[in-house]
C-alpha cells in the first residue's frame, strides 16, 4: 500500500497522547484523532480464532468506534459516526476482517472521505504497539516513518499507578499487576527503541525521550519537522484535539493545556522506594542507554526484586508439583 504514514508509538502513559495532539492541525498533515487500537485490542482477538465475520465486525465496532466515540464525548465534539461506520464497512471486505493492514487502510480512507481531507497528505496515526509490529507495518505500508517516545520507567510507572484506583482497577489491575505489566511491556518497548532505528534505518525511525520533548518542546518538534520533511509550525507546540485545545489525560485530573514538565523525576514522591528499586533492577542496562540513572545500589535493588519475585512467580508461573497425582 502506498499510503504515507507517520506512526507514533510508545508504552502507555509515556506521553504518546500528548505527543499525538501536537500534530493536530498542522496544514501538511492528516491526523486520525485517537489511538488506532487495532494492533493491541483487535488483532490478538482474532489470531487462531474461528470467530464468525459478524463477531469480528462487532469486535471492530467496539474497538474502533467505541474508542472514537468516547474521545469525542470527552471533548464534547460530534461527527457523523454512523456515516463513518457505513464508509468503513463498505471499504472493508470479509477477507479484510483478518488483515490488520486492510483494516487500517479502510479506517483511514473512510476518515478521509468523512472529513473531506486531501488523501495525498501523510497520515499521523498513534498505536502503542506499533514499535513491536514495526517490521510488519513496513511490509504493509513501505512509505512509513515511526517516532517512538521513551520515558523514565519510574515516572512511567508513577503515571500508571496514579490511575489504578479509578481506572485500571476496572480492568482487573492492581498496583502489583500494573508494575508487572510495566516490567514486561515497557522493557520490550525500550529494547525496540534501541533496535528499530538500526533495523529500519534512522531515516525511517526516530526515538524521542519524553523528558526532552516536554523540556524543550519547540526544538524537539522542529527537529521532528525536519525528520518528516514538513515546515515547522506553531501547531507543533500546542496540544489540540480536532482543533480544540486539550488538557491531556492525566489520571490525577490535572488540566494542562500546554506541554508540562512538572512530572519529570516526580517518581520519588509518587511511588515507593521498593517499587523504584524493583524497576531499576528490571531495567538495568536499558535505562542507562537512555541516560536514566539508578538511585539505588545493586544490593538494594536486588533485595527488593527478590521480594517482588516471590509474588510474581506465584501469581504468574508457579505450579504446585505436589498437587499432581502420581
Amino acid at each position: 500500500m502506498n499510503r504515507q504514514l507517520i506512526f507514533l508509538t510508545g508504552h502507555r502513559k509515556s506521553g504518546t497522547t500528548m505527543f499525538h495532539s501536537l500534530f493536530d492541525g498542522h496544514p501538511a498533515l492528516n491526523i486520525y484523532p485517537v489511538d488506532l487500537t487495532v494492533l493491541y485490542a483487535y488483532f490478538p482477538h482474532i489470531i487462531s480464532s474461528d470467530l464468525s465475520n459478524e463477531a469480528l465486525l462487532n469486535r471492530l465496532d467496539k474497538v474502533i468506534f467505541g474508542t472514537l466515540e468516547a474521545k469525542l464525548e470527552f471533548h464534547q465534539l460530534e461527527i457523523d459516526l454512523a456515516k463513518f461506520r457505513q464508509l468503513f464497512r463498505k471499504n472493508l471486505s470479509n477477507e479484510g476482517l483478518r488483515n490488520p493492514a486492510m483494516i487500517i487502510e479502510s479506517m483511514l480512507s473512510s476518515w478521509v472521505t468523512l472529513q473531506d481531507l486531501d488523501p495525498a497528505k501523510p497520515f499521523v496515526v498513534k498505536e502503542t504497539s506499533a514499535d513491536i509490529y514495526a517490521q510488519e507495518i513496513m511490509q504493509w505500508f513501505p512509505n512509513t516513518r515511526f517516532i517512538q517516545l521513551v520515558r523514565d520507567p519510574r515516572d512511567n510507572y508513577a503515571a500508571l499507578k496514579a490511575g489504578v484506583s479509578n481506572y485500571y482497577s476496572a480492568m482487573g489491575e492492581t498496583e502489583l499487576t500494573t508494575l508487572a505489566s510495566l516490567i514486561n511491556r515497557a522493557l520490550i518497548d525500550m529494547k525496540m527503541a534501541l533496535n528499530n532505528p538500526s533495523i529500519l534505518g534512522e531515516s525511517q525511525y526516530r526515538v524521542v525521550r519524553f523528558e526532552d520533548l516536554v523540556v524543550n518542546t519547540e526544538q524537539v518538534m522542529s527537529d521532528i519537522a525536519k525528520f518528516l520533511n514538513i515546515e515547522p509550525s506553531d501547531h507543533l507546540n500546542t496540544p489540540t484535539f480536532m482543533g480544540v485545545p486539550t488538557a491531556g489525560n492525566s489520571h490525577e485530573g490535572k488540566k494542562m493545556v500546554r506541554v508540562s514538565k512538572q512530572n519529570i523525576a516526580r517518581w520519588k514522591k509518587r511511588i515507593s522506594k521498593e517499587e523504584a528499586m524493583i524497576i531499576e533492577f528490571s531495567f538495568k542496562g536499558v535505562m542507562e542507554k537512555f541516560h536514566y540513572l539508578a538511585e539505588f545500589s545493586p544490593k538494594e535493588s536486588s533485595r527488593a526484586f527478590a521480594e517482588y519475585y516471590k509474588w510474581s512467580n506465584y501469581h504468574y508461573y508457579f505450579h504446585d508439583p505436589f498437587a499432581v497425582k502420581r
